[in-house]
């Protein structure tokens, strides 16, 4: 209660620096932060990602696949930034195909006075997809589908 991991990754620093301002305008102050990079947040502690349903209420990114999958995978559910003009094309089409599907909330909606429903139903939505999913492809695991359909044999070939 009251904790906040911010983890760092990619290479946009100019987005980091937004997010930054972001994050250090809107934190509650009875907030112990829990991050990667220490040096940028004031009073922070140290700590690598422990990445599981278990740490996390919800996470905050911006919509690049590797953590939208992680998190869809472990129905944590998602608070997304809006694309800046330094994003790649990719973070914008997630961005729109998340909210879409409703798989991911906006960062305005932290604000929202039912939050702890949003996230609720987002969490049910995740579970849902993942199920749809699941039921089309037999799996959730890219490199398991590939092997399974020969599809690496198709490439070479």
């Amino acid at each position: 209660k009251n904790n906040l991991y911010i983890y760092f990754s990619g290479t946009n620093i100019s987005e980091r620096t937004s997010v930054i301002n972001y994050l250090k305008e809107k934190i509650p102050t009875n907030f112990t932060i829990f991050t990667n990079r220490k040096n940028l947040f004031q009073n922070s502690i140290y700590q690598e990602p422990l990445f599981n349903e278990l740490n996390f209420k919800f996470v905050i990114a911006r919509a690049g696949w590797g953590l939208v999958w992680n998190c869809l995978i472990l129905s944590i559910p998602l608070v997304i930034f809006p694309p800046n003009k330094y994003d790649d094309p990719e973070i914008n089409l997630n961005y729109q195909t998340l909210i879409k599907l409703n798989l991911a909330l906006t960062i305005n909606e932290l604000e929202s006075p039912n939050l702890e429903d949003k996230l609720h139903n987002l969490k049910t939505n995740m579970d849902n997809y993942k199920k749809q999913l699941i039921n089309t492809f037999g799996t959730l695991s890219g490199p398991d589908f590939i092997a399974k359909h020969g599809m690496i044999n198709k490439f070479l070939s």
